[in-house]
C-alpha cells in the first residue's frame, strides 16, 4: 500500500524493502535516517519483532 500511495503522490517517509538475498546492501539504505523503525514483510506490523531478531 505505501508504493500505490507513494505513487499517487501521498508524501510518506523514506523506506527501503530489503531481504536476506538483497545485494548492494548499503546502497539500498543509504538515503535512510535514524530514528528506523524496521517492519517485517509478511506482518502487517510490527508484531513478532524481537531484540533478538533485529
Amino acid at each position: 500500500m505505501k508504493y500505490v500511495a507513494y505513487c499517487g503522490g501521498v508524501k510518506t517517509p523514506n523506506f527501503a524493502e530489503i531481504s536476506c538475498t538483497t545485494n548492494k546492501l548499503i546502497e539500498k539504505v543509504q538515503h535512510l535516517t535514524f530514528p528506523l523503525f524496521v517492519k517485517p514483510a509478511k506482518a502487517g506490523d510490527s508484531l513478532g519483532l524481537t531484540i533478538s531478531r533485529l
